[in-house]
């Protein structure tokens, strides 16, 4: 391989580790999902068919002109027509070449189609929002989990340097025959052990990452996240659960099983269609000419007797009706239960953060205490271990605490529908 080309790999390489070495912001991976992702895009391809057939429908009830050509040939007695050879037989055509034009002039059923599709999809369009919010909760429910692990592997490094300095401490004990060996052993297993719960976190953080990666549409997961910062919320959202995605869609379909009734109680009505066409017609012989000939009329059509389906098609429309109106009733109960639920967890959630504070003050003063007398001789590795342990416990409970208080206000974003405000308001805060 060229040295030039060498020299473009490993560019390619480097460049390639800088762009998602850096800290995905969440607006960034809320951009990166609507433009990468698989599942994001599927959800836009449900509003395009939806649209395309409401064009369809629309097209099928506009004038339509048609190029007809049809000829018919034919073994004849040449008697017929004057030539000598009166006992040949030849072969003669005949034919017409034109335009043929049809146009609904009233079609109910037709008509209810077109607002059936209109319906379709404005229905379409309500779960592509409901979907596209979904993905974007599931997406930053990962990004917080990103940098919960995060934070806790930055807690268990600083457990792991504590613990190395303690065993440093306990060794010389030992070594200058001030020490007990039970306490330099457990020193060495709360090294050990907290070695071993970073492995375990590490692991969990690249699967996390590898969530997340295939939510948004990365191909890689050579990225970090921004770390976890608590933030006041102040809660000015006007509760109204008309304005959530998935009550507005269980209202379209709603009026898309009233419009399928519609279409159903139209479909007898009569339909009334003008036709024509015109063109060239004749016999093709030698000598033959073609004249120019044309029609035009009315057709009116009705159904006078179908055994009883279109009956049949209105009531099976009318329970679709009554159990969307079903279905709508219960997503109104849920959301509503869910708004008071994530107002619950946001009020906890907050209330929870303010007393890992307080826990994490008196575990570090504990430590900062035990690690005193240990080193002064007056303790054993006993109460140093235990105080440790107890930094270690409070500074996970603090971690959680306020990834718990982030996941609370995303929670309670999308009990209202608005989950893109999430991302505003943590923009705004930070």
């Amino acid at each position: 391989m060229s040295s030039k080309w060498t020299f473009f790999i490993f560019s390619f390489h480097i460049f390639a580790n800088v762009a998602f070495a850096s800290k995905l912001t969440k607006q960034e991976a809320f951009e990166t999902m609507k433009k990468n992702s698989p599942r994001w895009q599927q959800t836009i391809l449900l509003s395009a068919e939806a649209t395309a057939q409401t064009s369809m429908a629309e097209s099928a009830n506009g004038p339509h002109v048609l190029l007809t050509s049809r000829e018919v040939v034919a073994k004849i007695n040449q008697l017929q027509y004057g030539f000598e050879n009166q006992g040949t037989l030849n072969y003669i055509s005949f034919g017409n070449t034109g335009f043929a034009v049809a146009y609904s002039l009233y079609d109910a059923a037709s008509n209810s189609r077109i607002d059936l599709a209109k319906k379709n999809q404005e229905m379409t369009d309500a779960q592509k929002e409901q979907y596209q919010s979904d993905l974007t909760f599931l997406m930053l429910a990962q990004y917080l989990q990103i940098a919960r692990l995060n934070q806790k592997i930055t807690n268990i490094d600083l457990n792991i340097q504590r613990d190395e300095e303690i065993v440093k401490a306990a060794d010389m004990k030992v070594k200058v025959g001030a020490g007990v060996r039970l306490d330099q052993l457990r020193a060495k297993n709360l090294l050990e052990y907290d070695r071993i719960k970073k492995i375990d976190l590490q692991n969990q953080l690249e699967k996390a990452k590898m969530e997340l990666a295939q939510t948004i549409g990365l191909n890689q997961f050579n990225f970090d996240v921004e770390g976890l910062k608590f933030s006041e919320f102040q809660n000015s959202n006007k509760i109204d659960i008309a304005n959530r995605k998935d009550v507005k869609a269980a209202q379209k379909t709603i009026e898309l099983a009233l419009e399928n009734k519609n279409m159903h109680v139209n479909e007898n009505k009569p339909k009334i269609t003008f036709f024509g066409e015109t063109g060239l017609s004749g016999a093709h012989v030698i000598g033959g000419s073609s004249a120019l000939t044309g029609s035009l009329g009315i057709q009116l059509s009705m159904s006078i007797f179908d055994s009883g389906l279109s009956k049949a098609r209105v009531s099976d429309a009318e329970i679709k009706i009554k159990k969307a109106e079903l279905q709508k009733n219960s997503v109104e109960s849920e959301a509503e239960s869910q708004i008071q639920m994530g107002l619950l967890q946001l009020k906890n959630a907050d209330k929870a953060y303010e007393l890992s504070q307080k826990q994490l003050s008196a575990a570090e003063e504990e430590m900062s205490m035990a690690q005193k007398r240990f080193q002064a001789g007056s303790s054993s590795g006993l109460e140093i271990a235990n105080a440790q342990s107890s930094l270690a416990n409070a500074r996970d409970l603090y971690t959680d605490a306020l990834f718990g208080f982030e996941l609370a206000k995303l929670n309670y974003f999308k009990s209202l529908g608005k989950v893109d405000d999430y991302l505003k308001n943590g923009t705004q805060n930070e």
